[in-house]
């Protein structure tokens, strides 16, 4: 039996006023075989479950709004509720209340295309000892912009490589859970996610998985669109709370590096080693200088030039911006 004509009838509610994100959402769903409905306003949809109840709820507002308990006493929907210990926590949380034997993990900033699910079974039913890695795309008809651009330079590259030659081996040392499978067992083996991490908690599972034989294997049937709304002052603030993570990362891991820019700093000459700490060291100056690009790339995404100028120096003030923060970092452990 086709896996459409297995879940027919059953209906899911999409509750999200990210109308881009719930079309995208409900079309993969739809693939699939399921009845969709989709609301924006969470006490409309209220109103609607009260004759047509689903087996579903996917909803990016806040569960206390729907009287979410009321709605689970009616239904078999469970409600887990904890209190915010990031990524990693809520997929630690995920894992122990799972029944089943494989887990997939999927961010909320992603709509799934058809054949996903399907695609990371199949993998696992092929070969044991792996963890899955979909590949994550942005979507054809994502609006051109710089964070979708600066996304498609750095993992979006590794992801489309691989989907062009499937075979080819998997980079040493990346690795995301965004859309990822593994067998609950070997999660649960490895320890789970460390919950120190609130960002490079995948690469740092990563690192454990590896140890313990779990080796990484790419499934390109298996494809999540990734929604890339940030801007670039988001992205540049998010650098440096990367540059914690990664600093914890490399104190945990000694002689493992988190990705490869940091692979590449290791390889750089003294001059230009020098040259980027003085840099970052004028981080106004350096922020002086490079915004308007920036800015130019946002404003005018369509304008192909102007976008890449835009995402170069995107990656400049990531970069810089990264460093100082490790610099900062480095030091005050040194006076610790």
């Amino acid at each position: 039996m086709s896996t459409t004509r297995a879940v027919n009838n059953q209906r899911i509610l999409v509750i999200d006023s990210n109308v881009f994100f719930a079309r995208r959402l409900s079309e993969s769903l739809k693939a699939q075989g399921f009845e969709v409905t989709h609301s924006t306003q969470a006490s409309y949809a209220l109103t609607m479950l009260e004759w047509n109840a689903p087996m579903a709820i996917l909803c990016a507002t806040n569960l206390r709004e729907l009287s979410v308990r009321q709605l689970a006493s009616r239904s078999r929907l469970r409600v887990i509720e904890q209190e915010n210990r990031g990524p990693s926590g809520a997929r630690n949380a995920g894992a122990r209340e799972a029944s089943g034997e494989l887990l997939i993990f999927v961010d909320d900033d992603m709509t799934c295309g058809p054949g996903l699910v399907r695609a990371h079974v199949a993998a696992h039913f092929e070969q044991k000892g792996i963890v899955g890695l979909g590949a994550i795309l942005v979507a054809p008809e994502h609006p051109p912009n710089l964070a979708a651009e600066y996304f498609g330079t750095g993992l979006g590259r590794v992801y489309l490589q691989h989907s062009d030659a499937p075979g080819d081996p998997w980079p040493e040392g990346v690795w995301s859970f965004a859309n990822t499978s593994i067998r609950r067992e070997e999660l649960m083996q490895a320890g789970g996610f460390d919950e120190r991490f609130r960002m490079r908690e995948d690469a740092e599972l990563g690192v454990r998985l590896s140890a313990a034989g779990i080796q990484p294997r790419f499934v390109a049937d298996a494809i999540a669109y990734q929604w890339c709304g940030k801007s670039a002052a988001d992205m540049v603030r998010d650098s440096e709370a990367f540059a914690e993570a990664d600093f914890l990362f490399m104190r945990t891991h000694p002689g493992k590096t988190p990705h490869e820019f940091v692979r590449r700093l290791e390889h750089e000459g003294n001059w230009k080693r020098r040259l980027r700490e003085l840099v970052a060291g004028n981080l106004d100056i350096a922020d002086l200088l490079l915004a308007p690009f920036c800015a130019l790339g946002e404003r005018f995404h369509s304008i192909s030039p102007l976008r890449m100028l835009g995402v170069r120096a995107l990656q400049i003030r990531c970069g810089l911006h990264w460093y100082h923060r490790v610099l900062e970092l480095a030091a005050d452990s040194t006076h610790d």
